[in-house]
């Protein structure tokens, strides 16, 4: 049950934004700027991150830097970590409404950075992301919308720890 939440999360939010889309025909059709800006969140991970990429038809390829903090309780206190991760990210249109209003991306980001906790010195920590994104254009050159995905991280402690998590977030994108 767990697992799924995100995924019914997502239909949810799928099945709003396409029945909007009806609403939405009246609109202008989106602007044809080709500087993306993206700001996101990544849920129940304390992460935001952002990126700012260049449009090439229906792919933005950009960089982006994603900044965490996470909080864990060992049991003798707690422990704070945080960290920045530096990646290359490319967003891929695949399918989108008649008007255009309404587009579902596939998101692939690969990075690298550093993660400090009060407990381990600084550590390399490298991170990948992939995963949908459904986006409304509330305006010619604005939208909102959730994405889902999997990420892989591997950080490098006195022993290498690595992990696989599903994450969602809200995001929120602007074309210059």
């Amino acid at each position: 049950l767990r697992m799924r939440k995100p995924l019914v999360v997502l239909t949810v939010a799928a099945l709003a934004l396409v029945s909007s889309a009806a609403i939405a025909e009246s609109l202008p059709e989106p602007t044809p700027n080709n500087v993306s800006l993206q700001i996101f969140t990544l849920n129940n991970t304390g992460t935001g991150a952002m990126s700012l990429g260049y449009r090439f038809g229906s792919t933005v390829i950009g960089v982006g830097v994603m900044i965490d903090t996470k909080y864990f309780d060992d049991g003798s206190g707690g422990n704070w970590s945080g960290g920045w991760t530096v990646f290359p990210a490319i967003q891929i249109q695949l399918a989108s409404s008649n008007t255009g209003r309404v587009a579902l991306t596939m998101h692939l980001e690969v990075g690298a950075g550093t993660e400090a906790s009060e407990a381990d010195d600084p550590t390399t920590r490298f991170t990948a992301f992939t995963g949908p994104a459904i986006n409304y254009w509330l305006d010619p050159s604005v939208s909102i919308g959730m994405r889902a995905g999997v990420r892989a991280d591997f950080v490098t402690y006195e022993t290498p720890a690595s992990k696989i998590v599903t994450d969602t977030g809200l995001q929120m994108q602007a074309l210059f």
